[in-house]
Formats: C-alpha cells, sequence, structure tokens
C-alpha cells in the first residue's frame, strides 16, 4: 500500500510536466549530495553521507519571484563511526530513504542570488538501523513526515542552477518515543536534519 501511494505521487509529478509548458513553466532535473544527522538520537553532527536526485518545475510569478514543485528522492539517517580513543566506542548507523515533495518560493536579490524556502512532504521508501553491527529495530519509523526547506540558489550559467539547503522535519521519524528525545514544535521524538549541496539543471 504504501509503494501505492509513492507510486502515484510519481506519476501525477510526472504527469504535470507536459501540461506546464503551455502554462510558462520551466523544469529540469537535479543531483547533488547530503549530510544529515538525527536530532534526538544521541549522537551530533552531519556524518552520515547521502544522494539527493529528482525533478522540479518553476513558474515565474513576478520579475524577482518564483514558485517551485520538486519530487526528489533524497538519503537522509544519522551516523557514530568507532573511535578507539573514546570512552564510548559504539558503532551506529541509520539509513533512511525518502520520496520527497517540495514547494518552495523563491525571491531573487539584485546580485543574482536567489532565497528559497517552503514545505515539503516526505514518504518512507527503505530503512536500515544497525549498532554495534547487529540490526536493530525497537522504534517502527513513520511512513510519512512534513519538513521544512530553506536555502540559497544561484544561476551558474542560463541552464546551471547551484543550490545549498537545510531541510528538518517537522515531526517525529518514529511512531513512539526514543532514547534521547528532543522536542520540535509539536512533539518530542528524534528528527531529520540535512543540509543538502545540489546542482540544478534546465531542460
Amino acid at each position: 500500500m504504501k509503494q501505492h501511494r509513492i507510486a502515484l505521487i510519481i506519476i501525477a509529478f510526472i504527469t504535470f510536466i507536459p501540461f506546464t509548458k503551455a502554462q510558462q513553466f520551466s523544469g529540469g532535473i537535479a543531483a547533488g549530495v547530503v549530510g544529515s544527522q538525527v536530532a534526538g538520537d544521541t549522537y551530533s553532527g552531519f556524518d552520515k553521507a547521502g544522494i539527493f536526485a529528482g525533478g522540479w518545475v518553476n513558474l515565474p510569478v513576478k520579475e524577482r519571484t518564483a514558485w517551485q514543485m520538486e519530487l526528489d528522492y533524497i538519503q537522509k539517517g544519522s551516523r557514530r563511526n568507532p573511535d578507539p580513543k573514546s570512552a564510548d566506542p559504539t558503532y551506529y548507523i541509520m539509513r533512511l530513504g525518502y520520496v520527497e515533495l517540495t514547494f518552495l518560493y523563491q525571491f531573487k536579490l539584485r546580485s543574482g542570488l536567489i532565497i528559497e524556502g517552503g514545505p515539503a512532504l516526505s514518504f518512507l521508501l527503505h530503512h536500515f538501523e544497525e549498532r554495534d553491527y547487529q540490526t536493530v529495530g525497537n522504534y517502527p519509523f513513520r511512513f510519512f513526515n512534513s519538513n521544512f526547506t530553506l536555502g540559497i540558489a544561484y544561476p551558474i550559467s542560463e541552464k546551471l542552477i547551484a543550490h545549498f539547503r537545510t531541510d528538518n522535519s517537522l515531526q517525529s521519524i518514529r511512531t513512539q518515543p526514543s532514547n534521547g528525545n528532543v522536542w520540535r514544535l509539536f512533539e518530542y521524538g528524534q528528527f531529520n536534519d540535512c543540509l543538502i549541496l545540489s546542482l540544478a539543471y534546465k531542460l
């Protein structure tokens, strides 16, 4: 059932792209790298590397403003590598893969720099969690999550745009409380925090 929901979202997005040509939209693809952490897992630092890839459509509103919608695959999670010199030599890895639907408002400064931000909806595609080389699964992950994205973009050329963003979950990524919970807006729990560096190509 979860895969069916995700498939419907992807189909709806792809179906929408041809319609945009008659509405002064532009569109393209994007790819990049992710550094992520999980607030509330007792480990700090954007130590989990991942990939970011997807497609986007953009609708100019005025000369310096636009709306952008994206459908992306993004890898999130947390990592702690063992350190023999540390009093706690724990090894830990959490791998989460999401399909994310993002809605952005963009404002272009006179310098050419673009400020962008808006909400995003994440759908969990796959997950894996391991501590000290043993698979764990005591606290189930939530299938749906809401996020907020904020970043800057800069057009390198007519076709290529560089983006740097932060992507933070507003809901706990788990369905029940776990160790190390922190408070964020609505509840205690664990929350994805990501830094994303990507390049977007206009088709």
